[in-house]
């Protein structure tokens, strides 16, 4: 990801590091900041807002580091240090978003946080794999299996009835992206794309 400094970051499983220009051309943040203690070193996604990096982990949820100090603090999602994170976003309507693979989906309002699934009766995914703001105020939202489209201004959730060729085995979802002429490309595991 790249943060407001233009400074690109990549997770792995053995923890975050900075891309550089110059050798070596990549320096750990515990390189960086050597007194942070990251809640575990497999970064599954990771969202850059402002100074802060966004990280979600394979077990131990979301942590925030503070780029200027290198301070951290872990937000109060219910369960975080037992959530499998997959997917961080920061929407332009100003809310944060977390997806996990165990306890589903969570809103973080400046207010409080709210598990998605316990706010919308038709919304019971465990697993969110993808989350992609396509167009202002709207997310696709996909499941391994299923595809949502949601509005933020009306709060609508639309499953979407997409159909992959002729095949009557359901398809895995990998990934999702958009590119610059706003096509939207799915990425499954044996329909390709």
């Amino acid at each position: 990801t790249q943060d407001s400094s233009k400074r690109i970051w990549v997770g792995t499983y053995d923890g975050v590091f900075l891309l550089t220009a110059q050798p070596p051309l990549h320096r750990s943040l515990d390189s960086i900041f050597e007194k942070i203690d990251l809640a575990d070193h497999r970064v599954m996604t990771i969202a850059a807002k402002d100074q802060e990096l966004w990280l979600g982990f394979r077990q131990n949820g979301v942590q925030v580091v503070n780029l200027t100090n290198g301070s951290s603090h872990k937000p109060e999602i219910p369960g975080n240090s037992g959530l499998a994170v997959t997917k961080i976003l920061h929407t332009s309507e100003g809310s944060t978003w977390v997806a996990t693979f165990n306890k589903g989906l969570f809103r973080l309002y400046p207010d409080g946080i709210r598990s998605f699934n316990q706010m919308t009766a038709n919304f019971s995914e465990p697993t969110v794999v993808v989350l992609l703001e396509y167009t202002k105020n709207k997310l696709i939202i996909a499941t391994e299996r299923k595809i949502y489209s949601l509005d933020l201004i009306y709060n609508e959730l639309d499953f979407l009835d997409l159909r992959f060729g002729d095949r009557n085995q359901p398809v895995t979802i990998h990934s999702i992206t958009q590119n610059a002429n706003g096509d939207i490309w799915i990425g499954t595991k044996d329909s390709g794309l």
